[in-house]
């Protein structure tokens, strides 16, 4: 494929790899006892000691076991991975636990990672409704996340707690050591964030519509936490529930992102079951891992019917308007995509739901888009009345155009999600299907 610039502005090459970081906790004071921090010594050192011949040694060495917190692994983000590596200097990260002293329990961990200053991610667990949660949460991306960072996408980002689009937790947080204490030692190893967080950053000032807002889609199942830090006393609060994982599920991922099976040969997963592979058509969802059922679109001569793709390897969806600048903006890039992998047997399908004018498409105005935006022959052009027909059957859990759809061979929903920065992962999600996963 000719990469144009467009093209290498949105197309990643994906980093595999896991990383190291290590922060110390802050410092005890002199006057703080070994009860309060946890530690297992008879007494902390004094500054100096003196022998029975009058001559100062050096004090022994404090334990180690709250001195230093690490995070293993990296993160993913619809722009590009970040590994956060403890062979770079100034990497670090600062996790606070805070406990509750009259029933020793941890109910509260902030985690902060960053890289030589910038590149700063916040994450604020809680647990809010009576289980760990992800509450809160910032991010602030520029140069220092890694060469792949994008510089369009540089800006500061908040976190949204959108259900639909942000689920992440921690699991397996201890006991601290002295929960009883007002600081205590926290042993991390084991503990796992899992799930994904969307934020939000600025309006784009060159928009001219004003709505364009940059999103990203941080992955976060590859982060463990290890080592010790110290954890604050608090008053009140109530003990966490076990996160549960995979309820109801054999296979597919959970909404947290956890593995929960696989399936066998002549099977497939839709909807968290293994199911006979082959598109059903009625469907049995609406939503990602589910079949998505048959649709039936007037075009100007005849009609179209989505499940036409279950002779496909798999079908690429824009949804897309007449009015929609950014979806003229980024024309080029959908239609390098469909050089790249057309010839790999994958049908894209152009949605058109509304006109210029914001009234409801034809298939006749549907055809005119296509040609007026240079999309090539095979693109198949729809006019959808509002999108109704495709929201009848299929849920794009976020607002806004271009939006993207991805179905396997099965008419199993992949992907579904407007983001109008990145289409990053929804082409991972084209490439999983393409190698068979």
């Amino acid at each position: 494929m000719k990469r144009t610039s467009m093209d290498r502005a949105w197309t990643w090459t994906s980093v595999v790899a896991a990383g190291l970081l290590v922060a110390a906790c802050e410092p005890q004071s002199s006057s703080t006892s070994p009860a309060a921090t946890g530690t297992d010594t008879a007494a902390s050192p004094t500054p100096s000691q003196t022998d029975t011949t009058g001559s100062t040694t050096k004090p022994p060495d404090k334990p180690a076991t709250c001195d230093g917190a690490k995070a293993l692994g990296s993160v993913t983000t619809s722009a590009a991975d970040i590994i956060f590596n403890s062979g770079t200097v100034n990497s670090s990260v600062v996790i606070t636990p805070s406990h509750v002293t009259s029933s020793g329990c941890v109910n509260a961990m902030d985690v902060k990672l960053s890289i030589d200053g910038g590149c700063k991610l916040t994450l604020g667990f809680t647990t809010k409704g009576g289980t760990w949660w992800l509450t809160s949460g910032a991010f602030v991306a520029d140069a220092k996340c890694g060469t792949e960072w994008p510089s369009a996408a540089n800006d500061a980002y908040t976190l949204d707690l959108n259900p639909k689009l942000t689920a992440a937790a921690v699991l397996n947080v201890p006991a601290p050591g002295e929960p009883s204490k007002a600081e205590s030692c926290l042993t991390l190893d084991g503990v796992k964030v899992v799930g994904r967080a969307e934020f939000y950053g600025k309006i784009d000032p060159n928009d001219p519509e004003g709505k364009k807002q940059r999103r990203i889609t941080v992955t976060l199942n590859d982060l463990r936490l290890a080592g010790g830090t110290r954890s604050n006393g608090v008053d009140a609060g109530g003990c966490p529930k076990a996160i549960q994982t995979c309820v109801g599920l054999t296979c597919g991922q959970d909404p947290l992102g956890n593995e929960c099976g696989t399936c066998g040969e002549g099977t497939t997963c839709a909807g968290g079951a293994c199911v006979a592979k082959g598109c059903v058509k009625a469907g049995d969802g609406k939503v990602v891992g589910s079949h998505i059922g048959d649709i039936s679109w007037p075009m100007v001569t005849g009609s179209y019917e989505l499940h036409t793709g279950c002779k496909s390897t798999a079908t690429w969806i824009v949804k897309t308007a007449g009015w929609c600048y950014w979806c003229s903006v980024r024309a080029p890039e959908f239609q390098a995509l469909y050089d790249q992998y057309h010839d790999q047997g994958v049908q894209f399908l152009l949605l058109v739901g509304q006109d210029k004018a914001g009234k409801p498409a034809t298939a006749s105005y549907a055809a005119q888009y296509k040609k007026e935006h240079k999309y090539q022959d095979g693109w198949i052009s729809i006019g959808d009345p509002d999108w109704k027909k495709l929201e009848s059957k299929l849920e794009i859990p976020s607002d806004g155009t271009p939006a993207f759809a991805v179905l396997d061979e099965d008419m199993v929903l992949r992907f579904a999600q407007s983001n109008q920065d990145f289409s990053w992962a929804a082409q991972q999600s084209l490439i999983k299907i393409l190698n068979g996963q």
